[in-house]
């Protein structure tokens, strides 16, 4: 178990283990053995309501329906909405470090703090050749770079009956789970726009562009290494984009040489979708997302390969405050429709002291 996990509260842990559980089926196994999503979702919103109860000083024995007058009391819900904004805080920053550890660094800020990335240009300094007895030459100082970013609120805004929250077939664990899974994916689109925009097509030492070789595959690879005082650098992409990775030679069996396409390198292809490692450099997936728009098209470009060392992370995110969750219940609409609006603020950038290269394969 984590840090992340042994910190959290009871109710998070339930919250947290749902969330991923689609994903790691074990996370619902108990020692009493497994327990089906349904029961899982159910203990989940009972102890939801219960510690929500026992906090405002209510006594409450969930069977599966919520008293209007209990509901509407301003302490119960005050501790009720604390209690999934701490689901929130846990599933969001976890999805983030589990997917981009390697590729961007997060701070969690209170409100009015700003956050400021400063980093030391990772280029030396130009060593001249002079005479002895000569130092008549250009000073050269740190060039230091800074970025200031402005955490933007971003509002999710979800409606059910009134009648379905009363009688507890309001499925609170979905709209949670639901409500991170979207700003999570949000937050994909806005890292991988940031890392899109910062391609420049006119730095061919670092950026490339049409049909994939290994030769230019190999030269960003090692202008990336050389760049890092030697690290060794990764290559990041969609899963789509990794495939595009390969050796220029095939196997031709059973008489033909086998080039560089050996028959357990087709045996990894095959299974994972792409290479492990390509001629010595790491080959990582980055998950893809879907626009929000409806249209369900991919959000990230299958064209780009990311290459960069993790001495430093690219992609800064700052997420500015706490989770805020407002309802409407004071002001219900003729139609009691319920709303819950659920409110969080972050902004990120591109600021790396390490150098990183795109190859955009056609």
């Amino acid at each position: 178990m984590s840090v992340m996990l042994q910190n959290m509260s009871d109710i998070a842990k339930l919250g947290y283990n749902l969330y991923f559980s689609r994903k790691n089926p074990d996370l619902l196994k108990y020692s009493e053995g497994t327990i089906s999503r349904e029961n899982a979702q159910y203990i989940f919103v009972k102890a939801l309501c219960e510690e929500a109860a026992r906090l405002s000083g209510i006594p409450l024995k969930y069977e599966g329906k919520l008293d209007f007058k209990l509901y509407n009391n301003p302490t119960f819900k005050y501790n009720f909405f604390n209690l999934i904004a701490e689901n929130l805080e846990a599933i969001i920053p976890k999805v983030i470090t589990d997917s981009f550890d390697q590729f961007s660094e997060v701070r969690n800020l209170n409100f009015g703090d700003k956050p400021i990335f400063r980093i030391t240009s990772p280029d030396l300094f130009v060593v001249s050749k002079v005479a002895y007895g000569t130092t008549n030459v250009t000073r050269q100082r740190l060039d230091k770079r800074v970025l200031e970013l402005n955490p933007t609120m971003r509002i999710v805004k979800i409606a059910d009956d009134m009648y379905n929250v009363l009688s507890g077939r309001a499925e609170w664990d979905v709209w949670v789970n639901k409500v991170a899974a979207s700003m999570v994916a949000q937050i994909k689109i806005d890292m991988y726009t940031a890392i899109s925009n910062s391609y420049d097509a006119t730095n061919t030492n670092f950026m490339a562009s049409g049909s994939f070789t290994a030769t230019t595959f190999n030269q960003i690879v090692e202008r990336v290494r050389a760049a890092c005082g030697g690290a060794q650098p990764v290559c990041f992409g969609t899963k789509l984009a990794l495939a595009k990775v390969l050796p220029l030679q095939g196997w031709s069996p059973p008489n033909g040489y086998p080039g560089f396409m050996s028959p357990n390198m087709m045996d990894e292809y095959n299974n994972g979708g792409y290479l492990g490692r390509f001629m010595g450099t790491p080959l990582i997936q980055l998950d893809q997302v879907v626009k929000l728009d409806g249209s369900y098209n991919f959000a990230i470009s299958d064209n780009f390969l990311y290459i960069t060392c993790t001495i430093d992370k690219p992609v800064k995110i700052a997420f500015g405050g706490e989770t805020f969750i407002f309802d409407n219940l004071n002001n219900l609409p003729q139609d009691q429709e319920y709303e819950l609006s659920f409110q969080k603020a972050w902004d990120m950038g591109i600021l790396s002291s390490a150098q990183y290269g795109i190859y955009q394969v056609s």
